[in-house]
């Protein structure tokens, strides 16, 4: 009875995985990832044609499947895209994966060419057999096809990979060139994520490795390597004829030197599976000769024998090659595994060592944008609705924990109409069905996020901010930039580059909250490491802040890096106080956001409600003008209610009473007062990270949306501004490897899947 109702949970379990979420692939440095643990292309060229045809057919797959996971083949490539679903599932249903390949010129059908292309990615993107998407096949031996001026085939590949790019990001883009890529490739064809090559240099690619290593750090494969198993004549010890020993000793030697050079190699499609009987004269049977381009490397006798290539014959009988193929490729991951053992044993001897699951932080970091949209959408709600009573603008007593549920009043600028997005104080959802917009406290973010990942670096350059925010941010009409945003990107409009554009001689708002709601997210590239972090953050700071609103900002920087460092053996309310403690150190003491912590602080150590702690604040800095906080003075639109500091102080008070609980530190910060929306968006993506997805949706009893639209407030972003919670975590999955190895010079383990990051010691 057991055994099935395992068995039954099992099937559950499989019906109800998160679409999309289980079959990303990505890369990283040189590896090809496949939901984010390294994969190893132990692949096979597989164009099966029947015997007495020219045309492929699928009717042998069944048996072509069995035989490839006998050899522990795990990839499949094609040279023209799989047009019938039945044989993609199939292909999945035996665990294996597919690279597509699309054609030039294929007479309109799923073709370069004609655009057609583009359809099949959109047809069969979230298909979980696909592994990448291969543009082209050897063109570059082929000028005369491109108006004898092979530029035009690098661009017209370089512009389809971009156009997949914007309608996958699941997937990358490779493309099978004959040899190695010259200068003029590669510096044309920079969408392309993974360099297939098609590799015949008698039985020893090895050099090739080097040669790339020295040319691009992108991850490469073999897209075709091997031999025939004819002799056109007796050489190196083989006779003349039908020769299986011949295929199968150059085939070992091949393998071992890929799998010898796996730090570059991302592996190989063997060419091929199947012997091809319609390549050279009867159909019906093996006829020797034939030609390829640049084939003269082909072992032992320099001659493509083109019928001969497949590991099986025509009958499905196995060749001496089949053997080599299944003893290299079943043993690899072994001997990976036992590598990859004593190195980490290495690292854990010498040093000590942050190890982090990049399992686990997939899912940490769509629990931040999650729990980020959850904060800031339901603090809209009392945006600006209770700011004091100091000046022209009086809004009443504060908000108190009475008011939860309660109908919402209007804001400073609501003119007597309270929030659309709810009658009462209550959380903001989007259901499963439904898409979360962007707002000022995720689409700079965003913005900075997809600047990392595209210009593939970890610290950004003055023209790169620059060039990021002309580009997504709307310029005539409603923009959503508001005080030190808005100056500085005028600024950046007038040719002015980061960090003038938040100097204070140029930005008079420098000391506004802008910086702290677009610079949080650097904390989480750096995981556990602070000062990786600051040194990330701090142009996008200087962006837009100053003096203590600077300190604020890195404040947060620093307790959102530290989120991947505290000790879980404690109780969260307790690793809130140690991360906040620490992020104390960035506060200079004789400033009022140091006063500020150490007040709110000492209040919520006292006992005393929540409310009385906002209270206190209120009067102390905004009424008296205590601690050097002088805004109040200075006749400020809403007396400085946009203002770091004031927002700060507010923001520790949801902090502490909150004690790491996500819903109450959201209702708390939410009737705090002031830009309530911004300090609830920080600890809702802070508490979001730190407990992932699945406890989010635990804690609220619900399902959520996962589609993002940045495009409600910037713009120029692919697919219509349309995103999910999966890509733009995966997305910073791969800049936080990018950091762990530039920046902090650690390490990854992609068999185990983990992090190693030296650490810096914290008291």
């Amino acid at each position: 009875m057991k055994i099935y109702i395992s068995i039954l949970i099992l099937i559950i379990l499989t019906l109800c995985k998160p679409e999309g979420i289980n079959n990303i692939v990505s890369i990283s440095e040189r590896n090809i990832l496949l939901n984010n643990s390294a994969y190893t292309i132990k692949g096979i060229c597989y164009h099966p044609v029947p015997k007495g045809s020219d045309k492929r057919n699928f009717s042998n797959l069944s048996q072509d499947l069995d035989l490839m996971l006998e050899a522990g083949i795990n990839t499949i490539r094609v040279y023209e895209p799989i047009t019938e679903f039945s044989v993609l599932d199939q292909i999945h249903a035996a665990g294996l994966k597919v690279i597509i390949g699309f054609g030039y010129n294929q007479g309109g059908l799923n073709d370069i060419l004609s655009g057609t292309f583009i359809d099949y990615v959109n047809t069969y993107k979230n298909h979980e057999a696909i592994l990448l998407w291969e543009l082209g096949n050897e063109y570059n031996y082929h000028p005369k096809w491109f108006g004898d001026d092979i530029k035009n085939w690098y661009e017209a590949l370089n512009n389809a990979a971009k156009l997949i790019h914007e309608q996958d990001l699941s997937h990358p883009v490779t493309t099978a060139h004959g040899e190695l890529p010259d200068s003029l490739a590669l510096a044309i064809c920079t969408n392309i994520d993974v360099w297939g090559m098609n590799v015949y240099r008698w039985d020893n690619p090895e050099e090739i490795f080097s040669q790339w290593a020295a040319v691009s750090n992108k991850p490469m494969y073999l897209s075709e390597a091997g031999a025939d198993s004819y002799m056109t004549i007796a050489k190196n010890g083989y006779a003349k004829g039908s020769n299986e020993l011949a295929q199968a000793d150059a085939t070992k030697n091949i393998l071992d030197a890929i799998f010898r050079n796996r730090e570059i190699c991302s592996g190989v499609t063997l060419f091929a599976f199947v012997d091809e009987l319609w390549k050279v004269g009867n159909n019906d049977r093996l006829d020797s000769g034939g030609w390829a381009p640049n084939s003269s490397g082909v072992p032992y006798d320099g001659a493509p024998n083109e019928e001969y290539w497949g590991i099986v014959d025509i009958d499905r009988n196995k060749k001496q090659a089949f053997n080599v193929v299944r003893e290299k490729y079943t043993n690899y991951k072994r001997e990976s595994i036992e590598t990859s053992k004593k190195e980490i044993s290495a690292i854990e001897e010498g040093s000590e060592y942050l190890v982090i699951s990049r399992d686990n932080y997939l899912d940490k970091l769509y629990g931040f944008w999650l729990g980020q949209c959850i904060a800031n959408w339901t603090g809209l709600v009392t945006e600006m609705d209770k700011i004091g009573n100091i000046g022209p603008i009086k809004t009443g007593d504060f908000y108190t924990r009475e008011d939860w549920g309660q109908a919402d009043q209007p804001s400073i600028w609501g003119e007597g109409v309270p929030s659309d997005l709810s009658p009462t104080i209550d959380f903001v959802f989007k259901d499963t069905n439904e898409v979360w917009g962007a707002d000022d406290d995720t689409d700079i973010e965003y913005i900075y996020q997809n600047l990392l990942y595209t210009h593939e670096n970890s610290i950004l350059s003055p023209e790169q901010i620059r060039d990021g925010w002309l580009k997504y941010i709307k310029d005539k009409e409603e923009n959503f930039l508001w005080v030190s945003n808005q100056r500085a990107f005028d600024l950046m409009k007038e040719g002015i580059l980061p960090p003038e554009t938040g100097n204070p001689a140029n930005n008079q708002y420098f000391e506004m909250i802008d910086a702290q709601l677009t610079t949080e997210i650097f904390g989480l590239f750096a995981p556990g490491r602070p000062d990786i972090a600051l040194k990330m953050a701090h142009l996008p700071i200087q962006t837009t802040a100053r003096e203590e609103a600077e300190s604020i900002s890195e404040f947060y920087v620093f307790m959102y890096s530290l989120a991947s460092s505290v000790d879980t053996g404690i109780s969260i309310d307790k690793q809130i106080i140690w991360m906040a403690n620490q992020a104390r150190t960035v506060l200079p003491d004789s400033t009022y956001p140091a006063y500020m912590f150490d007040y709110t602080k000492k209040l919520y150590e006292s006992g005393i409600p929540w409310e009385q702690t906002r209270d206190s604040i209120y009067f102390r800095y905004q009424v008296n003008q205590e601690d050097g906080y002088d805004i109040t003075s200075k006749n400020l639109y809403g007396n400085g209610c946009f203002a770091a500091g004031i927002n700060f102080a507010s923001s520790l008070v949801s902090l502490f009473y909150g004690k790491g609980d996500i819903i109450e530190t959201i209702k708390i910060g939410t009737l705090s007062g002031w830009d309530s929306d911004n300090p609830t968006a920080t600890w809702g993506g802070l508490l979001g990270f730190m407990i992932g997805k699945g406890e989010i949706e635990k804690a609220f009893g619900r399902k959520f949306s996962n589609q993002f639209n940045i495009h409600r407030t910037r713009q120029n972003f692919p697919n219509n501004g349309i995103d999910s919670f999966e890509n733009m975590a995966k997305k910073g999955i791969m800049i936080t490897d990018k950091v762990v190895k530039g920046q902090m010079g650690g390490t990854i383990d992609f068999e185990k899947n983990i992090w190693n990051i030296p650490m810096n010691k914290l008291k």
